[in-house]
């Protein structure tokens, strides 16, 4: 996967199913932002 699709926003990050998403994902290598 290119570098350019691998990053991810999310809305409401500070949830606790969205922040797990999140943490995943970064896990795998995504750049994660959140608001």
């Amino acid at each position: 996967m290119s570098e350019q699709h691998k990053k991810v926003h999310f809305i409401g990050i500070c949830g606790v199913g969205t922040s797990a998403v999140a943490k995943l994902l970064q896990d795998r290598g995504y750049v994660v932002s959140g608001s």
